[in-house]
This record gives C-alpha cells, sequence and structure tokens, in this order.
C-alpha cells in the first residue's frame, strides 16, 4: 500500500451479491430449516408409532384368545346342558372365532423370545388337545364324567392364556422403556434444531432488509420529497455493491443534476424578473414561461429519472451476465417508455403488441408456469402497416390476468389472435379464467353501453371501449363470458375509415 493511502475496508460478501443471489439463499435456508425439522419429526414419530403399535398389537391378540376362550366355554356349557340346534350353531361359531384368534398369536422365536414362544407353544398344543377331546365329546355323546373332564382343560387354557399376556405386557412394558427416552428428548431435539435454524434464517433475512429493503425504503421516501419538490435532503449512501448499489447512486446524481438545473432556472427567473421590473406585461409573460417549465421539468424527472435508471441496470445485468435480470428491466423500461407517448393517439399494430408482449412477459416472470400466452397473426395481416389506438390490449390483459387467471390455483392461459375479415382488423383477447357470471356479466355490458364507468366497469376496459365508439363510427368491443371456463374481449378496428380526429389509416402511411 502506497504511503498515506487509506485502507480499504472490508466488504462483507452479501454487499457484494446480486438480488438475485440474495432471494435464492434466502429461499434456500428456508426450504432447508423445513426439510430438517420435518426428516426429525418424522423419524421419531414413526418409530413411536411403530413400536407402540406392535405392542399394543400383541397384547390385544393375547386379550382376544382370553376373551374368545371364555365365550367358547360358555357355549360349551350350554350346549352340553340343553342339545339344541341353535346351541350347536352358537358353540360352532365360538369354536371357529377361538381357533381363529389362537392362531393369530405372534409364533415367531426371534421377535418374541424363547420364553412367549415356549408359552404360546403350550397354549397352542393344549388348544389342540382340547379340541381333539371336545370333537370326541360332542361326536359319540361320552357320559358326564368325560364332559366334566372336558369343561375342566378350560382353567389350564386360562392359565396358559394369563401367563402369555402376562409375559407379553412385559415385553411391551421392556420395550417402550427402550424407547420412552428417545421420545421424552424428542420435544427438545426439535426445540434445539429449530433454534439455530431460525437464527441462520433471521441472519439471512436481517441481510436481505438492510441490504434490499431498507435501501429501496431509503429511495422512496427520498423520491416522494422530490416529488413535492423538495430537494434539500442528502444523498442517500447504502454500501451494497450490487444492482441496488449501483441505483442509488444513479440516483444521487440524477437528483444533483435536477436540483442543480432547477437552481439554475429559478435563478434566471428571479434575475429576469428583477430586470423587466418597468415592463410588467413582458416581465409576466416570461415568468409564466419559466415557471411552466420548471413544472413540466418536475413533471418529468421520475419517469425519465426512472426508465434512465431501469436502462442503466440492465446493461449491468447484462455484464455481469444475468440474461432473466437484463431482459425484464429492458422489457420494463419498454413500457414506462410507451407510456410516455402521451402525445399520440394511434401507433401501428406492431409497438401495440410488442407492449403487450413486454407485458406479459414480465408477469410470465411472477407468476411462472401459472400464465401462458401466445399471439397469432392471420392472414394478411401486417402489423408493420396496421394503425390502431394506443394502450388498446394491455388493459384487456391485464384485466384477464387479474380478475381471470390469478384466481384459479392451476393458472390459464391468454391467447391474443389478429385478423382480418371484411376490411377491419379483429383483435380478441381470450383466456381461461374463472369466467363471469352472467348476471354481473350483464351489469357490465349495460354499464359499457350507456357510457358510464361504474362499479362492475373498470377505467381501462371502459376507456377502451369509447375510445374506440369515438374513433370508428363501424368500430365495436364485445365481451364474451362463461363461468369457469374463460372470456373473450373482441375489440373490431375498421381498416382505410376515417375516424373522428379525421386521421385514417392511408393518411399515417404516406405521413
Amino acid at each position: 500500500m502506497k504511503k498515506g493511502q487509506r485502507p480499504k475496508k472490508r466488504r462483507s460478501l452479501y454487499l457484494v451479491m446480486s438480488v438475485g443471489e440474495k432471494g435464492n439463499l434466502q429461499l434456500l435456508v428456508m426450504f432447508l430449516s423445513i426439510l430438517i425439522i420435518s426428516v426429525i419429526s418424522l423419524y421419531f414419530i414413526r418409530l413411536s408409532s411403530k413400536e407402540t403399535g406392535q405392542i399394543l398389537t400383541q397384547i390385544s391378540r393375547c386379550e382376544r384368545v382370553q376373551d374368545k376362550l371364555g365365550k367358547e366355554e360358555s357355549a360349551l356349557k350350554a350346549y352340553l346342558t340343553e342339545t339344541t340346534e341353535a346351541n350347536e350353531k352358537a358353540l360352532q361359531k365360538a369354536c371357529t372365532a377361538t381357533k381363529a384368534a389362537v392362531d393369530e398369536l405372534p409364533y415367531d422365536v426371534t421377535d418374541i423370545g424363547a420364553e412367549r414362544y415356549a408359552r404360546t407353544w403350550n397354549l397352542k398344543n393344549a388348544y389342540e388337545t382340547y379340541a381333539g377331546q371336545r370333537d370326541e365329546v360332542l361326536t359319540d355323546g361320552s357320559p358326564i364324567s368325560r364332559q366334566y373332564d372336558l369343561l375342566g382343560l378350560f382353567d389350564y387354557l386360562d392359565t396358559y392364556a394369563r401367563n402369555l399376556t402376562q409375559l407379553t405386557v412385559e415385553a411391551g412394558g421392556s420395550r417402550y422403556d427402550t424407547i420412552s427416552p428417545f421420545l421424552q428428548y424428542l420435544p427438545y431435539i426439535v426445540l434445539i434444531v429449530s433454534a439455530v435454524l431460525l437464527l441462520a434464517a433471521s441472519s439471512v433475512s436481517r441481510s436481505v432488509t438492510k441490504t434490499i429493503v431498507e435501501p429501496v425504503d431509503l429511495l422512496v421516501k427520498d423520491a416522494r420529497r422530490m416529488a413535492e419538490g423538495d430537494y434539500s435532503g442528502g444523498d442517500v449512501v447504502v454500501e451494497n455493491e450490487d444492482e441496488i448499489g449501483e441505483l442509488v447512486r444513479t440516483f444521487n446524481r440524477m437528483k444533483k443534476a435536477t436540483k442543480d438545473n432547477i437552481e439554475t432556472l429559478e435563478e434566471k427567473q428571479k434575475l429576469e424578473t428583477a430586470l423587466r421590473e418597468e415592463e410588467a406585461q413582458k416581465a409576466e409573460l416570461t415568468h409564466r414561461l419559466e415557471t411552466t417549465r420548471l413544472d413540466l421539468l418536475k413533471s418529468q424527472i421520475n419517469p425519465h429519472f426512472l426508465f434512465n435508471t431501469l436502462g442503466t441496470i440492465a446493461s449491468m445485468a447484462e455484464l455481469e451476465d444475468a440474461a432473466t435480470t437484463g431482459k425484464m428491466i429492458l422489457s420494463l423500461s419498454n413500457i414506462f417508455r410507451y407510456n410516455l407517448r402521451a402525445s399520440d393517439s394511434f401507433t401501428s399494430l406492431t409497438a401495440e403488441i410488442q407492449n403487450a408482449k413486454d407485458y406479459l412477459y414480465l408477469q410470465k416472470m411472477r407468476f411462472g408456469d401459472r400464465v401462458r400466452y401466445e399471439f397469432h397473426l392471420g392472414e394478411g395481416v401486417n402489423p408493420d402497416r396496421i394503425e390502431v389506438p394506443v394502450f388498446l390490449l394491455q388493459p384487456v390483459i391485464e384485466n384477464a390476468l387479474s380478475h381471470g387467471i390469478a384466481k384459479k390455483a392451476e393458472g390459464g392461459r391468454i391467447d391474443i389472435n389478429a385478423t382480418l375479415e371484411d376490411g377491419a382488423l379483429h383483435l380478441s383477447v381470450k383466456d381461461t379464467g374463472v369466467g363471469i357470471p352472467k348476471e354481473k356479466l350483464d351489469r357490465i355490458l349495460e354499464e359499457l353501453h350507456s357510457g358510464h364507468t361504474g362499479h362492475e366497469v373498470h377505467i381501462g376496459v371502459g376507456n377502451i371501449y369509447r375510445r374506440i365508439q369515438q374513433l370508428y363510427e363501424n368500430g365495436s368491443m364485445t365481451i364474451e363470458s362463461t363461468e369457469n371456463i374463460g372470456t373473450t374481449v373482441t375489440m373490431v378496428i375498421p381498416q382505410g375509415e376515417k375516424g373522428n380526429d379525421g386521421r385514417t389509416k392511408d393518411d399515417t402511411d404516406r405521413g
């Protein structure tokens, strides 16, 4: 470092990241936070539900065996007491249910252990022995003593079943004690991970706020003061080295140049007023002229500053290889420049379509795949030689997006068609949005025909309808819509017909 040279202040990496990179980083942190918390919670919930589910299922099957044995014993006693067809059916049903319950018992030594396996084998073997004796007693009509012996086997079966249930409960308790510590620590683990991720997300969010939101907020406040004619404030100061930083520095330069220009005009106005005090009429005329120039300059500061600044940012985006960002900024700049053509009532169809494409491209970047669109030119349509009123398509497309497609979760499609029919240009904007209910459509058409913009008709659409009616004797605009299917707006612009301003398409071509 050279002698006397001040050391450069180290810049944070976040200050030199582009706006898109900052947004992507914030989305990445949020996504990872949600993913990590979800994975941890899902793992522990699945572990808990799997283990407890197995324990409860095994206990339930043991208890079911006890219950079915009790019902079979009652059915057997009833049948031996009174041999009826109903008791016989009840006994058969009880036997089938008991057999099914015994067969459902867990019988895998690797899963239930050697002791439970032995108890289960005893129960199954004892039940098979009992079932064989039961069938013999019921078939050959054995004496009462043997029937009592058969009923006595239920004591052994019940004992085996109770012992098996007790062992199952104890085994389930042991398994639950094993996983219980993990479940107890689950809330703390989730809380700690959530806190760490929240701190990371908060850090990224604070950086976004400091490097994007705060500078933009300062620009908005300073721009409002400029719009009110106050240029006394100092420069907006930020440390950013990204697009926002360049925007702020360009804004400061524009503000200083504008302030100097205005101060020069004001000084010139005061000087000329003092020199021409004796010529009152001429001085008054000069004063009004300078005041008008000053007001005009102030009124043009914001739009000119805005699209000039956008042009600067677009050039930077191109240099930084941010093609999408550059294209978006150029589209927005084209729209502003198109809007400044306030003195022109007519334009070529090419320019009008390009303005609509720029607008739809920005909306496409905003809504993504939810918005799809296409332009179609019919046979014989030469957009360079066809003249239309300015701002004809964009307000209609904006209505289709805001009130049609944006209200559908899956989005929709917009088709813009231009055809020549019977010497007239037919421009249609068709969307696949939510459509307009019939009652509301009737009110819209009524307001359009009456010439009064009311609650249903928006200013842009009403303005288009009135301009077509005023400029063309045979011009028209129609609206067709079906609820939940979509809406089509068709504008008919006669070609070669002289409008109320005295101009024709041929006049424009010659001019």
